[in-house]
């Protein structure tokens, strides 16, 4: 569905200037009339990433996922303790969600949602 609706907005461009960008963003997260990948999508990354399936991603669970996004070493301790949002040493299913929630939905893209993705 992201992708239908980024080339969508493109209208054959092969690049997105930034405002159809965050439109077709947009589209997405908020508009929920479609599926919307706010909701959706973090459930299932932390399904993908909770791998002994004991509802918490652990440091080691973290880690895994860092070395596929190739996430520097020094990194990756930052931002495991950015989204560990209560201190207790893993981070919830709610924290996850919650971080991507402020990525698509606050003005300031340097939220703890930015740490997973990336900043705009």
């Amino acid at each position: 569905m992201f992708w239908t609706e980024l080339r969508r907005h493109a209208n054959g461009q092969e690049r997105l200037p930034k405002d159809k960008f965050v439109a077709a963003v947009h589209s997405v997260t908020v508009d929920t009339s479609r599926f919307n990948m706010v909701e959706g999508v973090p459930h299932a990354i932390f399904d993908v990433i909770d791998t002994d399936d004991d509802g918490q991603i652990s440091h080691s669970e973290w880690q895994q996922l860092a070395t596929v996004l190739e996430i520097s070493a020094p990194e990756v301790k930052e931002r495991f303790v950015a989204l560990d949002t209560d201190g207790d040493g893993s981070i919830s299913r709610q924290e996850l969600i919650r971080s991507w929630r402020e990525f698509f939905y606050r003005e300031d893209s340097y939220t703890t949602g930015g740490l997973i993705r990336g900043v705009l």
